[in-house]
């Protein structure tokens, strides 16, 4: 395989994950979104609302430590500041 078709290959690859990274991202805006309304829901769904959360900021948390440049990474940090905050209302909630 010539080293044209690999940088290629490569610069491909590159592509499909900045594609995934950018769905991931605006699935996660759109799940941030849905949340709200603490106050009204029961124990049960708090719990479940908090896992959620839990699960996003991890995720969110990968996703800056890999940003590849200050665009990516401050778009990460953003989101994970909001998943944070919405964490916070789901535990004053249940408290």
């Amino acid at each position: 395989m010539g080293i044209l078709k690999r940088i290629r290959d490569l610069e491909e690859t590159v592509e499909n994950i900045e594609r995934r990274l950018n769905q991931v991202e605006l699935s996660i805006q759109s799940q941030l979104s849905e949340f709200g309304d603490y106050k009204n829901k029961s124990e049960e769904e708090l719990l479940s609302v908090k896992g959620q959360l839990q699960g996003i900021i991890g995720t969110l948390e990968s996703l800056v430590s890999a940003a590849e440049n200050e665009e990516e990474s401050k778009s990460a940090r953003d989101l994970l500041k909001r998943a944070r905050n919405h964490l916070t209302r789901a535990k004053n909630a249940a408290a």
